[in-house]
């Protein structure tokens, strides 16, 4: 079979070394570099057991000082697991509530909070009469507490919260002062404006279902959840008239703010229609 390549040279007189090709270009050799499996990864030098049987000290990094610690010295514990495993009882709760009240202010003053049901629970009182609830959600991990801060009204708005840590009574009243009473201030100003808002609307809603009732003599008005219903029922003929008895009703349900007014009229035309007409002319105001 037949190479598209031609073969090398053969040198004259039968030699078989082939001669130099010209076409190549003549490049430094490489060597082979053989290296043992150990090379490739760096092993730590041996050390020399000490003398006695023990280990010898680890130096420390580079960087500190003489009398540094040891790489592998146990540091002491820290206070707030010291201070998370004194909070186990009621009793103790309360005396460490007494303290982050204390370290708010000199007024604050705490009180039970039987309404928690997930653990240990207290409620303090600061100097602007705000209800801070410091509560341990979690027996496992009393080092974490939850801090809420009350409002008038949660239903409408959730109470604002955080997480902190038991290190100390101090550290924790500063947590409040520089995270939880932001918090609540801007809580407040949105409760505040969500309850001027809906002030707003419920009068203009009770505005036009007075103008509505007033077309309906008789007319029975119920409030509901932002919304007012006006209901309105007449039997005609004699009480007690054998016959089939035909109620004429009206139903009317005026909107969120009174932008809209829904009316179900059920009854005779000739009643209806004069009760509809009077609807169209009520005023807006």
């Amino acid at each position: 079979m037949p190479h598209d390549r031609p073969a090398a040279p053969v040198a004259p007189r039968g030699l078989r070394r082939p001669l130099r090709d010209v076409r190549r270009h003549a490049g430094p050799a490489v060597q082979a570099v053989v290296r043992h499996r150990l090379h490739r990864r760096r092993r730590p030098p041996r050390r020399r057991p000490a003398p006695g049987g023990r280990r010898p000290r680890p130096y420390p990094p580079c960087g500190c000082p003489q009398g540094a610690p040891p790489l592998n010295a146990r540091l002491p514990q820290e206070e707030s697991t010291v201070m998370a495993e004194e909070l186990k009882t009621q009793q103790q709760f309360d005396a460490f509530a007494e303290e982050v009240a204390t370290a708010l202010g000199t007024h604050c003053r705490t009180a039970p909070l039987p309404g928690y049901r997930r653990g240990l629970a207290r409620l303090i009182v600061d100097d602007e009469d705000r209800a801070l609830r410091l509560c341990q959600p979690d027996a496992r991990r009393p080092q974490r507490l939850k801090v809420f801060a009350g409002l008038p009204d949660e239903e409408r708005v959730a109470a604002p919260s955080i997480q902190v840590s038991t290190i100390s009574a101090a550290h924790v009243a500063r947590e409040i002062k520089r995270r939880l009473y932001p918090l609540h201030a801007q809580a407040m100003e949105q409760a505040a404006q969500l309850t001027a808002y809906q002030q707003t609307e419920a009068h203009a809603r009770r505005a036009v279902a007075a103008a509505v009732a007033a077309a309906l003599p008789g007319a029975r008005i119920e409030e509901e959840h932002r919304r007012t219903r006006i209901s309105w029922q007449h039997v005609p003929g004699p009480v007690g008239q054998h016959r089939p008895v035909q109620v004429d009703s009206l139903s009317v349900v005026v909107g969120t703010s009174g932008e809209w007014v829904q009316v179900d009229a059920c009854g005779r035309p000739d009643l209806m229609i004069p009760m509809l007409t009077a609807l169209t002319q009520v005023p807006r105001e």
